[in-house]
């Protein structure tokens, strides 16, 4: 099963919590349709039974919370069904609506999620952690948001948080793919605890001793028992904070071009081996993808996280039967060339904004 589930009795004797175990360990849990189906299903069932407190989500093994996306899969019925765009049931967009629907039901949950977000956090796992209340990451923790460089964008969601970084930090993370560690999660408030001497699944066994028999408020409850267990955020060894002075300089500028043009005369200045290996893997992504996540950054800090996930639908489809996705799961891990043949940027992409086909009852339906 790609979704392992249990409760775990607590010592009022009248409340559990749920653990929610992403298990595709060999995919370093990437999920899939099928995940994404259960996982919504039975957050909605622990909504709304009274007697489960709080849920924490973790995932199987020590190397990844979650990669991302089961992107493999949509790649292999893109080749089958070149016909994405008319056609409502294809694949991609069943799992990037189903994805979507954990990612909008997570933010507006009605009870506590913790999040233990040890080893790769990227894509959509990104996703599943920024939607928890309570979010721990790990020095294990790597956490990015890789997408230009599959010719995809910053999708559930991640344009929405990008967008709210300060400086220009979130549009280099945009635009770069840039990996950061728990340090820099702390330092730009991604997470809330970092905890140095126990993992996810250590975690979840002591979790209930370290909390009070009279539950009372979960959340307070819960933020008591994670800074009994955390460390202090070590800001100096946070890449962001050493680079942030340099990040400001970049903010809100006004294409692709001129940011890269920006930031390359800014390394000699700088001299930073993260700031310089973010630029190259940046300027090897696809600038369609590029321009286009740019954009999202630019035009979605003014939108919710409902609008943000439902126009998210919608450019993921275009770029599935339009774009360079396809080509860049290609290049990236299928054939595994790392010689991927992006299209030349010759149209205005805010015709990736446009639903792909007519039919409201296809929307992603989602409160504001």
């Amino acid at each position: 099963m790609p979704l392992l589930t249990f409760t775990h009795d607590l010592g009022d004797g009248k409340h559990a919590f749920g653990e929610l175990v992403l298990n595709r360990p060999q995919a370093l849990n990437s999920t899939n349709l099928e995940m994404a189906e259960l996982l919504s299903k039975q957050l909605l069932a622990w909504q709304h039974d009274d007697r489960i407190a709080f849920v924490v989500m973790r995932g199987e093994g020590e190397r990844a919370f979650c990669a991302g996306g089961d992107i493999v899969s949509i790649y292999r019925s893109l080749t089958e069904h070149p016909d994405v765009a008319q056609n409502g049931d294809h694949y991609a967009y069943q799992f990037f609506r189903a994805e979507y629907s954990v990612n909008h039901l997570l933010h507006y949950y009605t009870k506590p999620v913790v999040a233990l977000g040890q080893g790769v956090v990227m894509g959509g796992g990104v996703g599943l952690f920024m939607g928890a209340s309570h979010r721990v990451v790990f020095p294990t923790t790597r956490y990015a948001m890789p997408e230009v460089g599959i010719g995809l964008f910053p999708d559930v969601a991640g344009t929405y948080l990008l967008g709210r970084l300060a400086g220009g930090v979130g549009e280099f993370l945009t635009l770069t793919g840039s990996s950061i560690t728990a340090q820099d999660c702390g330092f730009l408030g991604l997470a809330d605890w970092y905890i140095q001497d126990l993992d996810a699944k250590k975690i979840v066994e002591i979790l209930p001793s370290l909390l009070p028999t009279d539950l009372g408020n979960p959340t307070l409850a819960l933020n008591a028992a994670l800074r009994s267990l955390s460390t202090p955020y070590q800001f100096e060894e946070s890449a962001v904070w050493q680079n942030y002075d340099v990040l400001r300089k970049l903010a809100n500028p006004v294409s692709v071009e001129s940011f890269f043009q920006d930031a390359e005369e800014l390394i000699s200045q700088q001299k930073s081996s993260w700031f310089e290996q973010g630029l190259a893997l940046g300027s090897k992504g696809s600038m369609l993808s590029r321009t286009i996540s740019l954009a999202l950054v630019q035009q979605n800090r003014s939108k919710n996280i409902a609008q943000t996930l439902g126009r998210d639908l919608w450019v993921a489809i275009q770029c599935c039967a339009h774009g360079d996705f396809k080509e860049g799961v290609r290049a990236l891990l299928i054939d595994k060339d790392k010689n991927p043949r992006w299209q030349p940027l010759e149209h205005d992409v805010r015709q990736y904004w446009q639903p792909a086909w007519e039919s409201p009852a296809l929307a992603l339906s989602l409160p504001d």
